[in-house]
């Protein structure tokens, strides 16, 4: 399907059209005012022009400017808290030079209407509102907020890639329409740790552009060190693509860290991390 925003599912635009659900907040586009938004400062509520219902919290890095475009990611928490992505990962971002937005009211157990009437809010914003390479749009959620987002890249469309974190794919048989670039998360100790270790195998035969990053931890959003491999590899992709310029400080130094953690996994005769490791640097500067 072509367009600027393609639904998740027929039947979420469907009732969408049809008024049902959350779709009756549509607002006329005037209630609410877009004024500028501070820079280096989480806003906790935005909200979207398009459903005065729905909101998101925000966050712009210190080199925001309307004057070129910038890459943005979208989190989904399971329980709807946009704030905690973005407190957590808000450096990266001013690292990278990232716009972060999370919604408020994405959370697990909503049926599929409710789901693309948020998705369809959060995109418009996207469209419109501020200045967003439409190249390098991306999805990214925790647990159930993972497979949301994996819901929008492998069957809506329109974003570079997923970063998956402590759950994989929807059960779903609905045929892959997109294979945006995806990268996963899981803590050693995650209860979905396997679901995703089996994930990174079928990937491999679909011929998806993937990586996947364990972690010490249990089932949790990824620490701020361990996600910052999340910002390197949509970097990489998006050079590899020629959607910006290669950087080759970025790439070197890239390959220093991981040949200095492989070379600690020998000394410690961790084999299975060193084969990690290894995989990953490949799939990384591939």
């Amino acid at each position: 399907m072509k367009g600027s925003l393609r639904s998740l599912l027929w039947i979420v635009l469907l009732t969408t059209i049809l008024g049902c659900g959350p779709g009756n907040t549509r607002t006329n586009g005037n209630s609410v005012s877009a004024s500028p938004v501070e820079k280096g400062k989480i806003i906790p509520k935005v909200t979207c022009l398009k459903y005065y219902t729905i909101s998101y919290a925000l966050y712009l890095p210190k080199n925001y400017t309307a004057a070129r475009k910038f890459p943005v990611i979208i989190a989904f928490d399971p329980k709807g808290s946009g704030m905690l992505p973005l407190e957590k990962y808000k450096d990266l971002a001013n690292k990278y030079g990232y716009i972060l937005m999370g919604s408020n009211d994405s959370k697990n157990g909503q049926d599929m209407n409710t789901s693309g009437v948020i998705i369809d809010a959060l995109f418009s914003e996207t469209a419109s509102r501020y200045s967003i390479d439409s190249t390098r749009i991306y999805v990214m959620g925790f647990s159930g907020g993972a497979r949301i987002a994996s819901i929008i890249g492998l069957y809506q469309g329109g974003v570079a890639g997923i970063i998956g974190c402590g759950a994989g794919f929807p059960a779903t048989n609905q045929p892959v329409q997109f294979k945006p670039d995806y990268i996963s998360f899981a803590g050693n100790a995650d209860f979905n740790m396997n679901e995703l270790i089996n994930l990174d195998k079928q990937l491999d035969q679909a011929k998806f552009t993937h990586a996947s990053i364990l972690f010490n931890g249990r089932h949790t959003w990824p620490p701020v060190e361990v996600m910052e491999n999340a910002f390197v590899w949509t970097e990489f992709c998006s050079m590899r693509k020629g959607f910006i310029p290669k950087n080759d400080s970025m790439i070197l130094d890239f390959i220093r860290l991981q040949d200095k953690i492989i070379a600690k996994d020998k000394e410690t005769g961790d084999a299975v991390a060193a084969y990690n490791h290894l995989i990953n640097l490949i799939r990384f500067v591939d």
